[in-house]
């Protein structure tokens, strides 16, 4: 997908809470052993050099609405769901649970493939 996207030339927008999410999951798995600490700094410069627009627009009223529509248990997502609707843009998750929630209320919500097709 993402090498589609590319091609392409599709914009593609997150609000700048996907880095430290990411630094989480990074961190949590170098703490288990999972991944070893040069491996998790690799990861992290390719993800900071992702051709991704990072907005800084928070919009703490429209997340805290989507995180009350949705019936998130926690905030977290919610943000990424504001910025998709406010920009227009289709929302890819590999999330289920956020899936489920809302992509029975929106249709630019997908759920992404585990795997790319033809893997």
């Amino acid at each position: 997908m993402w090498e589609r996207w590319l091609d392409e030339g599709q914009p593609m927008i997150s609000p700048r809470l996907m880095y430290y999410e990411i630094i989480n999951i990074l961190h949590k798995w170098r703490r288990a052993g999972k991944i070893e600490p040069p491996f998790a700094q690799r990861s992290l410069r390719l993800v900071v050099a992702l051709p991704i627009r990072l907005v800084d627009d928070a919009m703490p009223f429209e997340a805290f609405a989507f995180a009350a529509e949705l019936g998130l248990l926690a905030s977290f997502d919610a943000p990424y769901v504001a910025v998709a609707n406010r920009h227009g843009a289709d929302l890819w998750t590999s999330d289920r649970r956020l899936w489920e929630k809302a992509q029975s209320r929106f249709d630019w919500v997908h759920l992404a493939p585990e795997r790319p097709p033809g893997t």
